[in-house]
Formats: structure tokens, C-alpha cells, sequence
């Protein structure tokens, strides 16, 4: 029962042993990575407790939840199954006019657009805020825009309310073609699936072309209110994950220099000479606590080399048998520290080796 007397001075009991036993659970969680929680104060809270309880269902059938409340947990249960099952999305592709700032470059000019502290400009600012977090828990940022190629580069390094630098774009594709085209050259570029790829344009007649030329694509319908976009972008379940590694921190990083490595390699008279001029340096590193989720992930999403098509989870690694020879690869050249590449489970059977 509510007592805001009370409650402005003291926590409740309830609220004590509820504390108490989200905490520990919480510290349960994450030695367990099968066990997940569903905190239903953060879930419900997000529409209004009022709207999730109905004492009439409690007296009726000894439920305390309202329809709507059924329907909300079902459809939190459900978002946690999926993304458990289900890879998250890999980059997010964004249109520049009208979307990461307000106007027309081409036609407004650099010191027109709608970009700041004020007004409907600081709304873009909080969505190039959302997509820089984003990018900082490692999904990749692509810029898919008709424009002059030379003006947003100068935005992107002039502007001074520019949140989004070059540094922060992984991939731009700024010209007059057709976009679902563009989409298909980057997909090229960084060997990425389309079916990874999330776009966002503030024009419905782009949103519609995507959507019939690549189906694959997951094309985002922006709020029609420009001040929502920040929340509707960090609320989109396809980025979202358990856990950010040290890997992800870097991916926009890595895949700059896989996009650089694949161009100069196609241009390369000789693959295999240029191959032996990049240095390439592996390093075998041992799989523990700090890089066991890293190995998981390898093992779970690559195709290539998984000649057994076997999908390991975390706790199925730890329990590999003695007699298997699990570790990771890290990768260095001439272009950086691409981090850890491979996941590798080798198997002794007598005086042979099994590639597991």
C-alpha cells in the first residue's frame, strides 16, 4: 500500500527484502549465464504500475497483473528469448538531412542547419548522442546520404555541435546513387550480412525502396516527432546485448581496417605477396574468465571453418574434456590490432586430431 509519509523518510520492508533479493540475484546472474532476470519494477514502471495490477483479476484468478500487464510481461519474456537465441544487429545505417541534423545541407547551407542547445536542433544532438553510445557498446555507424560528399565531411569536421566525427563512421556511402545499391556495396566492403544491417532515414520513399529491393534490411519507422528519436533509437531491441566485451568497444575500429585491408587486397596485383607484406602476426591466448564471452560469440555467429556446425555456449566451453585443446586468436598487422579473431577447439583421439 502507498504511504508517502512514511516512504519520504524510510524504506519500506518490502522494498528492504526486495532490494535484498535483486542484488543477490543479480550477482547469482552473472555466474550463471543461463539465469536471466526480469526486473518487473524497471518493465512496468516504463508504463505505470496502475496500468499493470487490477485487484478484480487477483480476487477472480489469484492473478495480482491486468491484461495489459500480461501482455507487457509476455512481450519482456519474449525479448529476452530472442536476443538469447537470436544474433543482434550489427550496424546502423543513417541518412544526414532531416536525420542526424534538421534541413537540407545542399540547400540550407553549414550554418543553417538545425544543430545545437536549442530548440528542435538540440533533439538531433541527443539522437547523434544515442547513436555514439551506441557505437561505443560496438555497433557499427554508416552514413547512406545524397549529397556532396566534400559538405558532409565538412560538417562532420567543423560543425561544432557535431557529435558524430568522421572517427565514429565506420562506413559512408555520400552520393547520388540509389541507396538500397549503396547498402549492397557495403555489404560488400565488410563481408556483413544484410540481414545485420539496420536502416534509418527520415524519408518514407527511401524507407520504401529499401524494404523492396533488400528485404533482409530492418527498416526503422522514426517517430513522427523528432524528439522521441533519441529514446525510440536506445529502446530498439535489435542492438541490444547481455553483455559488452572489450571487442565490441573496438569493432568500428577494426572493421575501418578490415574495410582498408579488403580494398588494398583487391587492388593487389599479387594476393599473396601482398598477404606476405602485412606482417600478419597470431597469437594463440589462453580462454579465461575475461575473454570466455568473447570466445562464445565466435563460436556461436562464425561460419567459416566451423566444420562441425557444433554451437558452443559459454557453459559448454568450460565443460570441454581434458582431452580438448581450446584457445583463442589474436591478430595483428600492418593496419592495427584486429583483437580476438578465432575460436579454435581441437580434440586427442589416441595419436590423432579432431577438428571440433
Amino acid at each position: 500500500y502507498k504511504n508517502i509519509i512514511y516512504s519520504s523518510k524510510n524504506k519500506t520492508l518490502v522494498k528492504k527484502i526486495y532490494d535484498y533479493f535483486i542484488d543477490n540475484l543479480y550477482e547469482i546472474s552473472k555466474k550463471n549465464n543461463n539465469l536471466f532476470i526480469l526486473d518487473l519494477d524497471f518493465v512496468f514502471a516504463q508504463e505505470g504500475f496502475k496500468n499493470c495490477f487490477e485487484n478484480r483479476n487477483y480476487y477472480s484468478f489469484k492473478c495480482h497483473l491486468s491484461e495489459f500487464g500480461l501482455k507487457l510481461l509476455d512481450s519482456s519474456l519474449s525479448e529476452v528469448i530472442i536476443r538469447e537465441e537470436k544474433p543482434r544487429k550489427k550496424i546502423l545505417l543513417l541518412d544526414c538531412d532531416n536525420t542526424i541534423w534538421g534541413g537540407v545541407l545542399g540547400e540550407d547551407g553549414f550554418d543553417k542547419i538545425q544543430l545545437g542547445n536549442d530548440g528542435i536542433g538540440s533533439a538531433f544532438v541527443d539522437f547523434q548522442k544515442a547513436t555514439k553510445k551506441l557505437k561505443n557498446e560496438g555497433i557499427l555507424i554508416g552514413l547512406v546520404s545524397k549529397n556532396e560528399e566534400g559538405d558532409v565531411l565538412n560538417v562532420l569536421k567543423n560543425h561544432r555541435s557535431m557529435i558524430i566525427k568522421n572517427k565514429d563512421v565506420t562506413i559512408m556511402k555520400i552520393n547520388w546513387n540509389e541507396k538500397f545499391k549503396n547498402i549492397k556495396e557495403i555489404s560488400k566492403e565488410l563481408s556483413l550480412g544484410l540481414n545485420s544491417f539496420v536502416f534509418w532515414d527520415d524519408n518514407p520513399i527511401e524507407r520504401e525502396k529499401i524494404k523492396i529491393n533488400l528485404k533482409d534490411v530492418e527498416v526503422i519507422e522514426p517517430d513522427e516527432d523528432v524528439a522521441n528519436w533519441p529514446k525510440q533509437l536506445l529502446e530498439y531491441q535489435g542492438f541490444s546485448k547481455f553483455e559488452i566485451t572489450k571487442d565490441d568497444q573496438n569493432k568500428s575500429r577494426q572493421y575501418k581496417m578490415r574495410s582498408e585491408f579488403i580494398k588494398n587486397k583487391s587492388s593487389s596485383k599479387n594476393e599473396l605477396s601482398y598477404l606476405r607484406n602485412i606482417k600478419i602476426k597470431p597469437k594463440i591466448i589462453n580462454i579465461d574468465k575475461d575473454n570466455i564471452t568473447r570466445a562464445e560469440q565466435l563460436c556461436l555467429k562464425t561460419n567459416q571453418f566451423n566444420l562441425t556446425t557444433k554451437r558452443y555456449k559459454i557453459d559448454e566451453i568450460k565443460k570441454l574434456s581434458k582431452n580438448h585443446i581450446a584457445f583463442l586468436v589474436d591478430l595483428k598487422d600492418i593496419y592495427g590490432d584486429h583483437g580476438l579473431v578465432s575460436f579454435v577447439s581441437l580434440k586427442e583421439i589416441k595419436n590423432f586430431i579432431l577438428i571440433d
